[in-house]
């Protein structure tokens, strides 16, 4: 079987990994709290 991953606006493939870059407030990111991905 062939899978072919055509390209995407918003994730980025990292080997088996999927990557997103979503913006993150300092105080979450120091203090920690969620951020919702869609």
């Amino acid at each position: 079987m062939k899978v072919e991953v055509l390209p995407h606006s918003l994730y980025q493939r990292d080997g088996d990994d999927l990557r997103l870059t979503v913006p993150v407030e300092l105080y979450t990111a120091v203090l920690g709290g969620s951020v919702e991905v869609s």
